[in-house]
């Protein structure tokens, strides 16, 4: 499989477990602000900063970093879309990555719109996103 195509897998993945990610992300920074690990770490100074091992920890724990890096991708795509007065081809994104309820057909039918126009949408909305995370699609 040629890159591109693995990343254009990849993104559209993204977007169907969006709404996970966002409860993922609560949930973790969520168990490092409420965690009591590394209350007894004293610095230099003889005191220990709980606050700032939290921050810390929120900083530069990578997974998180990543799955923000993701969201905040989708986050500025739908934006984009939603502002561009492209009211269909949002509508068309819920459909198919949030919702789930529709089937890319049934999608077509719904909204209406061409099949052409439809994969052109899901196409340039990808694209969007791979712009935005650096990759090439």
């Amino acid at each position: 499989m040629k890159i591109e195509a693995a990343n254009f897998k990849m993104i559209e993945s993204e977007l169907y477990c969006y709404k996970d990610s966002l409860k993922y992300i609560a949930d973790m920074e969520d168990d490092i602000i409420n965690s009591t690990g590394g209350q007894s770490e004293i610095h230099a100074s003889g005191v220990s900063d709980i606050t700032g091992n939290k921050a810390m920890r929120l900083a530069s724990n990578r997974e998180l970093i990543e799955c923000k890096r993701r969201v905040q991708a989708i986050d500025s795509a739908l934006q984009i879309v939603s502002i561009s007065g492209e009211s269909k081809k949002y509508e068309m994104i819920k459909m198919k990555y949030f919702d789930k309820k529709y089937t890319d057909y049934g999608i077509q039918k719904e909204l209406p719109i061409s099949r052409r126009t439809f994969y052109r949408w899901r196409k340039d909305v990808i694209e969007l996103i791979a712009f935005n995370l650096g990759c090439r699609i």
